[in-house]
C-alpha cells in the first residue's frame, strides 16, 4: 500500500497549520484570492493548482515557510501562542513543552509547568 500523495501531504499540512492559527478555511481562501470550493479541495489534496504568489502568500497567512508546505523541511517555523481558557487572552509559550496552567480561566495568574507531551 503506497502513503499519501505530495497534494495530500501538502494539503495535510496546510490544514494543520491553519487549524493551529484558529482560522476557517474561507478566511484563509480570502487572503489568498482563492475561491473556498478551491482551497477546501487543496487541504484533501484533490486541487494540485496553486499560483506562486497564492503559495507565498499562504506561507505568510499560515505564518510558516513554502519549504514546510512543500514538504522540503519538517521545521514548521515558530510555534503561535496559546490562547488564554475564558479570556482570550495570548500566553506566550517561550518552549512547545511547557503547559499554561490557569485558574478559571484567570490569565493573570497563569502558569507554565515543564510536561511532556502525552
Amino acid at each position: 500500500m503506497e502513503g499519501p500523495t505530495f497534494p495530500e501531504r501538502f494539503g495535510h499540512r496546510v490544514r494543520r497549520r491553519r487549524q493551529v492559527k484558529g482560522l476557517t478555511q474561507k478566511a484563509v481562501a480570502d487572503a489568498i484570492r482563492m475561491p473556498p470550493s478551491n482551497y477546501s479541495r487543496l487541504e484533501k489534496g484533490e486541487y494540485q493548482s496553486i499560483q506562486l504568489v497564492q503559495l507565498y502568500q499562504l506561507a505568510q497567512v499560515l505564518e510558516t515557510t513554502t519549504d514546510y508546505l512543500m514538504t522540503l523541511s519538517d521545521d514548521q517555523g515558530a510555534i503561535p501562542p496559546d490562547l488564554c481558557p475564558g479570556k482570550g487572552h495570548a500566553v506566550e509559550s517561550p518552549s512547545p513543552s511547557l503547559t499554561t496552567t490557569t485558574s478559571q480561566g484567570d490569565c493573570s495568574r497563569a502558569e507554565y509547568t515543564n510536561q511532556p507531551y502525552p
